[in-house]
């Protein structure tokens, strides 16, 4: 009981007044990932050594370099992440997937907690996912050819390159999971540093450019 309301009817009002957010992400087989959402957004190149694995594991590493990137700041909120990989789409929706995708739908479901997200996903076509396509192969020009190269690089901010030593958001992410959790999370290696001049960048919102899902 809780002020006369029962447990499960209070864990439902919570539940109720989350704040929706929706991020779209997407994995290219022989490039990297990408993801976006209102102002934010990321491009990383997928190491080699992972090029040869199943687009399922990098589209849900695309969902989980997207946590442990924005987690912090998404406490409180009802995630729907946007993708068009419907293996990964039910995999989240369904806490369950086979084959090398469980690993990091594994650490999906340890952040989510940790930063108590709620995570939900929605099936979105490639041709509405542009965006999160072009950041994943790194074309900027289909931003341009559809005059987006202005919003893009007058709100790009290049950043220093790291310091030696320090940790990407996935490193970050295990650390905090091993801090909270006290035990080791499944393993996963992590891309490498980006080249200088080549960072995370934030973009303005275009979610009225794309099509409704």
């Amino acid at each position: 009981m809780n002020d006369g309301i029962p447990t499960e009817f209070s864990s439902l009002k919570y539940q109720q007044h989350r704040r929706d957010l929706h991020v779209y992400t997407d994995a290219s087989d022989a490039k990297g990932i990408g993801a976006w959402h209102g102002s934010n957004a990321f491009e990383i190149r997928m190491p080699r050594r992972h090029k040869v694995k199943h687009i399922n594991w990098k589209e849900a590493y695309a969902v989980l370099f997207s946590i442990a990137k924005w987690g912090q700041s998404w406490r409180g909120y009802r995630v729907t992440f946007m993708c068009d990989n419907s293996a990964i789409v039910e995999a989240l929706n369904k806490t369950t997937i086979r084959g090398d995708a469980i690993e990091p739908l594994q650490l999906i479901f340890l952040a989510a907690a940790l930063f108590d997200i709620e995570v939900r996903s929605c099936w979105l076509s490639s041709e509405d996912n542009w965006i999160a396509d072009a950041l994943s192969r790194f074309n900027l020009k289909k931003l341009a050819n559809l005059q987006l190269d202005q919003l893009f690089f007058k709100s790009t901010q290049l950043q220093p390159a790291p310091q030696a030593g320090s940790l990407n958001p996935i490193q970050q992410l295990r650390q905090k999971l091993h801090n909270f959790y006290g035990t080791d999370s499944p393993q996963l290696h992590e891309p490498p540093t980006r080249p200088h001049g080549q960072t995370t960048n934030d973009i303005r919102p275009f979610t009225d450019m794309l099509k409704s899902p």
